[in-house]
């Protein structure tokens, strides 16, 4: 309304038509995608589909993409890429089917949580802190927590007292967790 010119001589709808056409198809160009493509590559997938419907009635089949690519003008690159710049125009639902039998949908192919990774990780920072102790305090901490043995039990092992067993194992996981602490 503020472009208008009354001095002109061209009545009112004559000027706002065209003015409210043009702002609908580029809120609809601009605000239906699902996917915010350039706009370049809008106005090509958008010649693609045209192409493609005229042709497929011209020929009784779909086209090649080559016979595409010459209707348009447009390298076959191109075709291809605003044919799958098509496919973003909707957004299909993770919930959608997305296949039979167990696989009711798309969210069943995505990751999940998976609290085996998470013990991986825990496992390599373990293995990491225990490979800077002493190889005898590394021993003592692998028979007190991986082979569960008593302290008693690893004093024989090793061929120490009880009580420096207890000492060392003090030690070591002072050691350890010093170090995870600035890890």
């Amino acid at each position: 309304m503020e472009r208008f010119d009354p001095t002109r001589g061209v009545p009112f709808p004559a000027f706002a038509l065209p003015t409210i056409e043009g702002e609908l198809k580029r809120h609809f160009r601009d605000a239906a995608w699902a996917v915010r493509l350039p706009r370049s590559l809008q106005e090509l997938a958008g010649d693609v589909y045209r192409a493609t419907a005229s042709l497929t009635q011209e020929l009784q089949r779909s086209p090649t993409v080559e016979e595409l690519a010459t209707r348009t003008g447009h390298p076959a690159e191109a075709v291809i890429e605003a044919m799958e710049a098509n496919r973003a125009f909707v957004a299909t639902s993770l919930d959608a089917g997305g296949g039979g039998g167990a696989d009711r949908g798309r969210r069943n192919r995505l990751g999940a949580h998976d609290p085996g990774l998470e013990a991986v990780e825990h496992q390599l920072l373990l293995d990491r802190l225990l490979s800077g102790l002493p190889p005898r305090q590394r021993r003592i901490v692998e028979l007190r927590f991986y082979g569960e043995l008593t302290q008693a039990e690893i004093a024989e092992e090793v061929g120490v007292s009880q009580m420096h067993v207890s000492r060392l194992l003090a030690r070591a996981l002072e050691a350890l967790r010093d170090v995870a602490e600035t890890t």
